[in-house]
């Protein structure tokens, strides 16, 4: 699928323990390194980005802090003419402020300070104009006056009886955002929030004291509501993906879930950690639009065999390449051994004719559809400083996802394991 993103700047002077970094936000974007160094953080960051184009509450802050109010605006308003002139810089520097505080809500941190500068891409001009047109509707002596808002993108239709969830303002400014940085105004249509030791929730009931569990228990709630209403023929690659993942499928039934696995079938509660960690994934696939998702996925590979961390890379690359944004952070070099293999067979399908590329992936035992594009992939590894701050350097995707974070363990571990042996072998002298 051919999905475009302008990419989305954000320059940090300092945010938690993170100090002077860049990073840039794209379709996929992936954090790797240490414990403890600020991975949550630059994923929570990033989702931030398009939560503030989904949600109908978010952008409406903006307004409300500006002092700007459409209904006695519209009090003015006469034939046509400019309703609000938003400034990209004014737009910029509130997204600032309010991602910062979008991070306390999901961390749970109140006292989390930061100093960001967001850079909206160059699609973005540096002035949004939304103008309006008075017009009547309906039938003759029946007609109901409304406010047509449009920019050079959209436009929108306005009730004068229309009594507003979200000023519509915001309304029109969210989806021209989305149209400009994304393509299309419905290139996006709702983000669902997967963080750690995620598959409690499918079988106990617990209290959640973050935002970030209590918008994963909002995501558990709106997919078993959600009707069944997509083309599962299209995503078929991908459910196998994940039935192969989980050894067997995960239904909702009479209010619980279901494992189902060679013929029986138990709670979700009696199966292995790894299937309740990845359940969610089979429920989002089946019940939503995957290439109109945005995903915040913390540590795919949690619990999760070698072997099994290498499928969940299968299961992410084809979601990405459905069209789905992601935000990850991984702690797994067998995930991103497999996520390099994938841009490598990329690579070769590029130079090579379909007939031998088939063949190749025949024998590899791979799905064609699983070759990954770097094209709207950012990688970046979080680094410590000697002072205790750390630090964000971008990785160069074109031979893969670097290993770097994992080197140092497993040169330490070598270097133990050699040292133990030469003892015994002097011992035994």
């Amino acid at each position: 699928m051919n999905t475009k993103m302008d990419t989305i700047k954000v320059s940090i002077k300092r945010l938690g323990k993170i100090s002077d970094s860049e990073i840039e936000i794209n379709r996929m974007v992936l954090f790797t390194g240490e414990s403890g160094l600020g991975k949550s953080y630059m994923a929570i960051l990033c989702h931030y980005f398009f939560y503030v184009l989904l949600d109908y509450k978010r952008m409406a802050f903006f307004f409300q802090e500006k002092g700007i109010d459409f209904n006695e605006d519209r009090k003015a308003f006469k034939n046509t003419g400019v309703a609000k002139e938003i400034l990209k810089s004014e737009l910029e520097a509130w997204m600032a402020k309010d991602a910062i505080e979008y991070m306390r809500y999901m961390l749970g941190y109140e006292k989390l300070n930061g100093e960001i500068v967001v850079h909206l891409p160059d699609s973005v001009p540096e002035k949004i104009i939304i103008n309006y047109e008075e017009q009547l509707v309906g039938f003759t002596d029946k007609e109901e006056p409304y406010i047509l808002l449009h920019t050079n993108n959209l436009s929108y239709r306005v009730l004068n009886s229309d009594n507003f969830g979200e000023t519509p303002y915001a309304v029109i400014l969210r989806h021209e955002l989305v149209t400009l940085i994304l393509s299309k105004f419905k290139a996006v249509t709702d983000s669902f929030v997967f963080p750690p030791s995620r598959g409690f929730a499918l079988s106990d009931q617990l209290t959640p004291v973050t935002g970030l569990y209590e918008s994963y228990h909002k995501t558990l709630l709106k997919l078993k509501k959600t009707s069944q209403d997509v083309d599962l023929e299209n995503s078929s690659e991908l459910i196998g993906s994940i039935h192969k993942l989980i050894d067997g499928k995960v239904e909702f039934t009479d209010n619980k879930f279901i494992y189902h696995n060679n013929g029986t079938e138990m709670p979700i509660s009696a199966a292995a950690a790894s299937i309740r960690e990845l359940a969610p994934f089979e429920f989002l696939v089946e019940k939503t639009s995957i290439s109109k998702d945005v995903l915040l996925i913390e540590e795919p590979e949690a619990h999760l065999h070698p072997l099994k961390q290498r499928l969940v890379a299968d299961v992410i690359s084809l979601m990405f390449n459905e069209g789905a944004y992601m935000q990850i952070t991984t702690h797994s070099d067998y995930f991103l051994r497999r996520l390099n293999e994938l841009i490598l067979l990329q690579r070769i399908k590029d130079k090579t004719d379909s007939e031998g590329f088939n063949e190749l992936c025949k024998s590899l035992a791979v799905d064609p559809n699983m070759a990954l594009p770097v094209d709207g992939i950012c990688a970046y590894i979080l680094l410590p400083n000697e002072d205790g701050t750390s630090r964000i350097e971008k990785q160069d995707l074109c031979d893969g996802v670097p290993f770097t974070s994992f080197v140092g363990a497993i040169e330490k571990s070598l270097s133990i394991l050699d040292e133990l042996e030469d003892f015994e072998d002097d011992e035994d002298c």
